[in-house]
């Protein structure tokens, strides 16, 4: 290899934890020149670094295909010679830049996956409420095969505006683990985000399953409620062993500014079932909800004013910092 092209990362702290990454690749190839294209607020920082030979600014905006700028920048970095291109966003509109110059090798990823083993112990004594909800006594054991897949195109964290994600996840509890109880527990979510100026259409789902004859055990559930989460319900007011939850979610970002990523009002449709549930005489057969909200993209992390209500009269207000 003569010359690689890193397709850099969006953000300068991102960038700045890839410098390691071009220290590897020139240590282990001292002639190869690293070019790299960037967004104009990062190129500055790629341009120190003493990896870097040569550094091509874009104007490329977050969030958005552009394919005809995309197109202008694939003709120019045809005629650089690139022998290999380092696709360090996780997004497929990332990499159609060095697949439109005809870069030969192309590296990248699109999501990531886990197999381990747990083992230890948990306290599962019942802090509060009947005692009919108590999970066990004192101490289980807990002992697994564990397995999860994941896979991330969203172009944000928090409100995402363009992309898709996944994740499944499977726990097999072994006895021979260490754990009291055997059984197998699988789960799976997703969501797929579109937008059309301002206005996003966020949908998604949530399923949940025990694997064979063996139940599972109390301290185990599957939790549910809450906001966007059946909303109108409590916080985890739903147990139960198995989950089925669609929903729908339409936010407009209202505002824009320095300190805010953005400002954003909107509602959710939600519909779900609980099977086997904990608590007998609890909610049970298709569940209906939805919510109204306000939201904020703070440095500190999303920010919720909500009003949540399900077809059977529950209702719950939300106010609180994080990610639902």
């Amino acid at each position: 290899m003569r010359k690689a092209l890193v397709i850099a990362p969006n953000w300068i702290g991102d960038a700045l934890m890839a410098q390691p990454l071009f220290a590897l690749i020139k240590a282990r190839h001292p002639r190869l020149m690293i070019g790299a294209l960037a967004p104009k607020w990062v190129a500055p920082v790629l341009a120190r670094m003493p990896e870097i030979s040569k550094v091509f600014p874009s104007d490329l905006a977050h969030g958005k295909l552009q394919l005809s700028a995309r197109l202008m920048f694939a003709q120019q970095l045809k005629h650089e010679g690139y022998d290999v291109a380092y696709v360090l966003p996780n997004s497929l509109k990332s990499a159609l830049i060095p697949f439109l110059a005809g870069i030969p090798l192309r590296i990248g990823y699109k999501g990531e996956s886990r197999l381990g083993v747990l083992n230890g112990q948990e306290n599962a004594t019942l802090s509060t409420g009947p005692a009919v909800l108590s999970p066990g006594p004192g101490k289980i054991g807990r002992g697994a095969i564990t397995a999860r897949l994941l896979f991330d195109q969203l172009d944000s964290v928090n409100f995402p505006r363009s992309g898709y994600s996944g994740s499944a996840s499977v726990y097999g509890s072994q006895r021979g683990l260490g754990a009291d109880q055997a059984y197998v527990k699988a789960e799976a979510d997703g969501m797929y985000a579109w937008s059309q100026g301002r206005h996003t259409v966020n949908l998604g789902f949530k399923a949940g399953t025990n694997i064979g004859g063996d139940p599972l055990p109390r301290y185990d559930l599957f939790q549910w409620g809450g906001f966007l989460q059946q909303s109108g319900y409590s916080t985890g007011q739903l147990l139960g062993g198995n989950l089925q939850f669609v929903r729908m979610v339409y936010y407009n970002k209202l505002v824009q500014q320095r300190l805010l990523e953005g400002v954003y009002a909107g509602f959710s449709l939600e519909a779900g079932r609980m099977g086997a549930p904990l608590v007998t005489g609890g909610p049970t057969g298709l569940l209906k909800s939805g919510s109204l909200f306000l939201a904020l993209d703070s440095p500190l992390g999303p920010f919720y004013l909500a009003y949540g209500r399900a077809a059977g009269g529950s209702y719950s207000f939300y106010l609180f910092l994080g990610k639902p």
